[in-house]
């Protein structure tokens, strides 16, 4: 190999990898995997996403949204529950403070009070510019554990994923939250 060639080769090189690296900054998508199991049965370990870049802004998420988010130096997938402005009110058995569920947004809590007296009930008001994240799992870490979270942490919005780990993300949709969640009338039951 004559040595004139290598620079050449070289330039070349570097200038597809500077390309790439110029294009997946400008793309709108990007591909994810879901390393842990806080959002299952929703989004299994292993599971492949595509998350919209451009939804990163405040007024491009709503509740039920599954979005990418950077917190306290983590990046985390996590479904919007409540925005800026909202009242949250978590419900846990006084036996196990610590496992709280959070209620429909406007449900009655006196009505729940007088009805659940075993239960402590907890209220929450979501700041300005802030999000209520929930993962799907009930050992998952997130606003019921660190508050709400800026909304400025949002990276992007899930807008596709594969059936099973090991299927391309095409023509796949995010699913709904399951209806874990109490409803209007009823707080949360504890887990067994």
């Amino acid at each position: 190999m004559p040595l004139l060639c290598l620079p050449s080769r070289l330039a070349r090189v570097l200038l597809v990898g500077a390309g790439l690296v110029g294009l997946a900054a400008w793309c709108p998508v990007r591909p994810g995997i879901v390393l842990g199991a806080s959002m299952e049965p929703t989004l299994h370990p292993g599971q492949p996403f595509l998350y919209a870049r451009d939804a990163a802004s405040r007024h491009a998420v709503g509740r039920g949204d599954v979005v990418v988010l950077h917190v306290h130096g983590e990046t985390l997938i996590k479904r919007i529950y409540a925005l800026g402005g909202d009242v949250v009110w978590t419900a846990a058995l006084r036996a196990d403070p610590d496992t709280r569920f959070p209620l429909s947004l406007g449900a009655p809590i006196d009505q729940c009070r007088r009805r659940y007296p075993g239960m402590i009930f907890e209220r929450v008001i979501v700041p300005r510019d802030c999000l209520y994240v929930v993962g799907e799992n009930n050992g998952s870490v997130d606003s019921r554990d660190f508050g709400p979270v800026p909304a400025s942490g949002v990276r992007g919005r899930v807008i596709t994923v594969a059936a099973d780990p090991g299927v391309p993300a095409v023509g796949f949709r995010v699913p709904p939250a399951p209806k874990r969640h109490a409803s209007a009338t009823t707080p949360a039951a504890a887990p067994a």
